[in-house]
Formats: C-alpha cells, structure tokens, sequence
C-alpha cells in the first residue's frame, strides 16, 4: 500500500512540476519576445505640420526620425506616399544609420523627389499630398523591423505591408538632416 501511495505522489509532484516548468518556459518566451522588441519599440518617426510662422505651411512641414535607444540602428529606409498631379508614387527614403539617443528632421522643402515614372525631380513640399508610411530599420541584433502609423513587426510579418508598398522613386535630402542628441537615452536590456 506504501508503494502505491509512494507512486501516486511521485505522479502528482512530476505533473506538477510539468506544469511549472511549462509555465517558467512561456514567461521566458515572453520575456525573450519582450527583450528583442526592446530597441525596436524606441524607433520611430513622425511628421511635423505647422499653420503659422511661414506664409506656405508646406514649407515648414518637417519628417523626424527618432532613436530613443542607446544603440544605433543600421539600414534606415522611410516610404513616403506621395501625389504629384494627380498620380500616386512611394519615395523612398535611404540612410545608412539612425545613431543612438538622436532625432533627425528633415524638412519637406529640401527633400527632392525623383519620380522614376515621370523622370522629373519635384520638392516634396511641391506635392500635392505627402506622408510618411513606413520605417524599416535593423536593430541591434540584426532584425529587421517594420514601423508604420499604426504597427510594428518584424519585416517578415510585415511582407504584405512592404510589398504593397513598392518604391516608384527615390527622396533626396538637399542637406544633412538636422541632428539633435536627445536628453534621456537608457537601456532597459
């Protein structure tokens, strides 16, 4: 009887300590999922729009892209919609690097399109409509990463989104964008 009793808590203390295990392994997965989104989550950009100081607002519109995190980002690329006499294009918009803790602007009046359809060259504060789509970026650990207004996945997840958005030319900057450090830039890994 001894033997039975024995071999029935031995049963139930190993289910148990499955169902712990199991428990401890989904945590960890989480917070391995949690680590890699890490950077990922404090790359970001956003457009500026401004009525007031210049007379034409699109001059002053402003493309920021930011890196909250204290390491750089490679691979930069920025898909901007775009409408120039009535026809859609996506511009794209290439960058070796984003660098740690650091916002970079560049304004819509030194940014130049080239419509690859078209073959003209056209300020983007020229065009009828724009706005920023998509970021992609590479992170520290070398995944890619999908960022748009209301996402962000890794590049894989994110295909659809990406083929979707198929460059029909290219942006330029007439100048470096304006570099600013920002002030609070820790790591969480």
């Amino acid at each position: 009887m001894a033997a039975i009793g024995s071999l029935i808590f031995t049963a139930v203390a190993t289910y148990y300590g499955a169902v712990v295990a199991q428990g401890q392994l989904e945590q960890a997965k989480e917070d391995n999922e949690r680590k890699a989104r890490d950077q990922a989550t404090r790359v970001t950009f956003w457009e500026e729009d401004s009525f007031y100081g210049e007379r034409d607002w699109q001059q002053s519109r402003a493309l920021h892209l930011v890196n909250r995190s204290p390491d750089a980002v490679s691979a930069t690329q920025i898909a901007i919609l775009v409408t120039y006499l009535g026809k859609e294009h996506v511009l794209l918009l290439a960058d070796a690097n984003l660098p740690p803790c650091t916002e970079v602007t560049f304004k819509a009046s030194e940014l130049t399109g080239v419509l690859l359809r078209d073959r003209k060259e056209v300020r983007l504060s020229d065009m009828t409509h724009w706005e920023t789509a998509l970021l992609t970026f590479i992170d520290r650990a070398g995944q890619k990463w999908a960022r748009g207004t209301t996402f962000l996945a890794q590049a894989e997840e994110a295909q659809d989104v990406i083929q979707e958005l198929k460059h029909t030319g290219f942006a330029f900057p007439g100048k470096p964008g304006k570099v600013k450090a920002l002030g609070s830039c820790e790591s969480t890994g």
